[in-house]
């Protein structure tokens, strides 16, 4: 229950950038990745628009490294105190406390940065990429339908085998 109360906000923050974030990774240019380059046909990105998200986002993924360095630490700490023989539910909640504060820093930083990215793109393109994300999330929420221990903690078969 603890771990899922970690790892699941992470995973979930992950994803909250997942369709405008391909944007920045690798190389820079279109070609260099073909999910990117079918985002920047879409979008019709201009030049100018590729390098201000360039920059953008470069400013972005320190952040997500920075965050996932401290949610990692807290983590590893979480993970040593479950090991003890009698582990301190205060010292968990703790941990956990300190992880929520986290990925309320982070939420921020991220809505911070949708509102720059925002006046990047045209009315037409930010709406694309917020659906994009709406339906990236999506796939993931339908992934789970079962339920939080539904069948992808299962066997592949999804028989519990």
């Amino acid at each position: 229950m603890i771990f899922r109360n970690f790892i699941l906000p992470v995973f979930a923050s992950v994803l909250i950038l997942a369709p405008v974030q391909v944007l920045a990774e690798g190389q820079n240019e279109p070609d260099s990745n073909g999910h990117q380059h079918q985002i920047w046909t879409q979008l019709k990105l201009t030049d100018d628009q590729k390098a201000k998200l360039k920059d953008l986002y470069k400013d972005m993924k320190q952040i997500r490294t920075d965050y996932a360095e401290k949610a990692k630490a807290l983590r590893e700490k979480a993970k040593t105190e479950l090991l003890k023989s009698n582990p301190s539910k205060a010292v968990l909640y703790g941990y956990a406390k300190e992880l929520g504060d986290l990925d309320r820093v982070l939420a921020e930083k991220r809505a911070d940065h949708f509102l720059k990215a925002k006046t990047i793109f045209t009315a037409d393109q930010f709406t694309k990429i917020v659906d994009m994300q709406m339906a990236h999330d999506g796939m993931w929420k339908r992934d789970r339908k079962d339920g939080p221990d539904g069948p992808h903690h299962e066997g592949a078969s999804g028989d519990g085998k």
